[in-house]
């Protein structure tokens, strides 16, 4: 039962108790594993909820997770926040350093999810509840709805001390989901041993070999975006914007989109879209010409 005063689990998802009991019990065999394909790279595995856990992982999205705020540094998975938020912190920097967080779903335990049901107001079985419907062998399941707000929450106490480490040295700190960014003078240079001792003490290890220290004279990327003068696209996504719709404007959308696949719109769409979070003129710019094209 939880706290008096605090409504059940059962409550609040508006489940009868027995129904959601058995759904907690059974959860751990209500995934399937998903290969996604990665060009160049190992598959990224997917574990998968049916459409039964789904909907109930939706409703503590829904209507409990969002009643924890985020740290005002996590850029990832919070609403009104982006990349584009996350890169814009660091636009104009004299060195940007970028770290990756290895396995970062899978790194947030149990012990981690039973803290935040805590916060919630849930306790004994509501809280073991909590924790086996959004849990999967002991970890936070990549595929589940709740993880990405799970992880943010479990990661907010090293969040804090990352932005005091950086407030201390002068730098700028963001994170979008398990890419970590510090950006400002040399100092930052400085800062992977530290970074790496205190993500350590949260349970999460860095990918070392991701690393990225970027000067000023070089390129520097936060989030897939260039953030030398500003924010934009790089380069070369720009130019193959520009080609694929001048090319359309030419000869058409489907003479354009021929080789490219059979979700080439959707894949266009998604492309303008992520154009126009950074530079909505050129975006407007690139749609009208395809209107013409039509």
């Amino acid at each position: 039962m939880s706290p008096a005063g605090s409504l059940a689990l059962a409550e609040i998802l508006e489940l009868p108790e027995e129904e959601l009991s058995a759904l907690a019990g059974s959860a751990r065999r209500r995934y399937r594993r998903i290969l996604l394909a990665r060009p160049g790279r190992a598959p990224r595995a997917i574990d998968a909820p049916d459409e039964e856990l789904k909907e109930v992982q939706r409703r503590i999205l829904r209507r409990m997770l969002v009643r924890l705020p985020a740290s005002r540094h996590a850029h990832g998975f919070v609403p009104g926040r982006s990349a584009v938020t996350a890169a814009r912190e660091h636009a104009g920097r004299e060195w940007v350093v970028t770290f990756d967080l290895r396995d970062f779903f899978p790194s947030v335990k149990s012990a981690a999810v039973r803290a935040v049901a805590g916060e919630l107001g849930l306790a004994g079985p509501d809280a073991g509840d909590f924790v086996r419907l959004t849990t999967l062998g002991g970890r936070l399941p990549q595929g589940a709805p709740t993880s990405p707000a799970l992880a943010n929450l479990a990661f907010r106490r090293a969040d804090a001390r990352l932005a005091g480490l950086a407030e201390t040295l002068g730098l700028a700190y963001t994170r979008y989901a398990d890419d970590l960014a510090f950006s400002g003078g040399a100092e930052a240079l400085r800062i992977a041993a530290s970074v790496k001792k205190i993500v350590a003490a949260d349970g999460f290890r860095l990918a070392a070999e991701k690393t990225r220290r970027m000067p000023r004279s070089a390129r520097q990327e936060v989030c897939g975006l260039v953030v030398n003068d500003g924010v934009r696209l790089p380069r070369e996504a720009r130019r193959l914007l520009r080609a694929i719709v001048h090319d359309a404007a030419r000869r058409g959308l489907a003479a354009a989109g021929r080789g490219r696949g059979e979700r080439f719109p959707e894949w266009l769409a998604g492309h303008l879209a992520w154009l126009a979070a950074v530079d909505r003129e050129a975006a407007e710019r690139l749609v009208s010409a395809l209107e013409r094209a039509r």
